[in-house]
């Protein structure tokens, strides 16, 4: 399965926020979109996964050999997309299990629910109501439901922000395992400590840095970071 990205305007509240964009990310397969705030990041993911508010005026967004311009979010999911949200939404009252057990009458049983839960330490949390957990809770959960829609590619929008070290590692361990397990991962971070953490495990296949709407440089992961490293960017993407 391969997510293709061709030539992509996105447009947003009026304006346009994406100039042209292509991307291919393949099963089992990580690439990486980093770049400041405002670059236009989230804003892709969001007209990928196909919310409302953000409109892809020109291009083409491909799911294998099906075209999802004009499909709604829920097709776009049912045939494979997954996205993970920068910011997880607190719904009161509501828990992760009434949430995974309407997924589930959807997308079917799912044996490795537990198992996954297991990984990411959530698995006293799931009757909790998802308003009550804090940064790093939120996101792993987010995490699970993403992957109880069973997706073929996961759009994960800053997984590591506003999350605690120990959350950290268990996110990167469950992204570890899903790309290895075959699933295509388009992932968006801000800083490159999460990134460093992805490529030292040796997964990640290309990181894009997006500028102003555009990818600026798209190259070996390896090659990126060290050209942050000489223009004193280590520490984060916002200048690259």
């Amino acid at each position: 399965m391969v997510l293709e990205l061709r030539n992509v305007f996105v447009e947003a509240s009026g304006s346009l926020v994406v100039h042209g964009v292509s991307l291919r990310v393949r099963s089992g397969e990580l690439q990486v979109l980093m770049g400041p705030n405002g670059a236009g990041k989230s804003s892709l993911l969001s007209a990928v996964m196909g919310l409302p508010g953000y409109r892809v005026v020109r291009g083409e967004l491909l799911l294998g050999n099906q075209r999802l311009n004009d499909l709604p979010l829920y097709e776009r999911a049912r045939r494979g997309l997954g996205l993970g949200f920068q910011t997880p939404p607190r719904i009161k009252g509501v828990t992760a299990r009434c949430i995974l057990e309407a997924l589930e009458k959807v997308y079917g049983h799912w044996e490795d629910l537990h198992r996954y839960a297991r990984l990411l330490g959530i698995e006293d949390l799931l009757d909790k109501p998802l308003g009550s957990l804090s940064g790093g809770e939120r996101k792993r959960v987010e995490l699970l439901l993403v992957l109880a829609q069973r997706p073929r590619i996961m759009l994960l929008d800053e997984p590591d922000s506003g999350v605690d070290i120990d959350s950290l590692g268990l996110i990167a361990d469950v992204v570890e395992e899903s790309v290895r397990r075959g699933i295509g991962v388009l992932l968006v971070t801000h800083t490159t400590h999460f990134l460093e953490e992805l490529v030292g495990r040796g997964i990640v296949s290309r990181i894009n840095v997006m500028l102003d709407g555009t990818i600026r440089l798209s190259d070996e992961p390896h090659r990126v970071l060290r050209l942050l490293e000489e223009r004193g960017l280590r520490g984060a993407a916002g200048g690259a």
